[in-house]
């Protein structure tokens, strides 16, 4: 989508092709590339969302930039819908922190 339907649409998320994502863990040009997308929508107020995210690596240096969501197998395999509730609640108990620890807010 060109930079101009962002004002034309009620855009609220942008969307970041997997091509951009692959090998971002390594890929200099790549990581700039990204950076460049998010700080554009984070100054847009606009969340965003890492399409294709398939190693670790990749996972945690789009956290690092600042993307907000991300999707790909290194979070989930596709799966049928009635394995989709247990899933969510086995990634949130990995998620929490660990007992007797305090929890961090902002």
């Amino acid at each position: 989508a060109s930079i101009a339907n962002i004002r034309r649409f009620d855009v609220n998320r942008i969307k970041i092709d997997r091509s951009f994502i692959t090998h971002i863990d390594t890929d200099r040009d790549q990581q700039n590339m990204v950076a460049a997308i998010l700080t554009m929508a984070d100054r847009l107020g606009l969340d965003t969302l890492g399409e294709g995210v398939e190693s670790h690596g990749e996972h945690a240096l789009l956290a690092q930039l600042g993307c907000s969501h991300v999707q790909g197998y290194s979070i989930a395999r596709p799966m049928p819908f009635e394995e989709t509730a247990a899933w969510i609640a086995a990634y949130r108990t990995r998620l929490a922190p660990p007992l007797g620890l305090p929890h961090r807010t902002g």
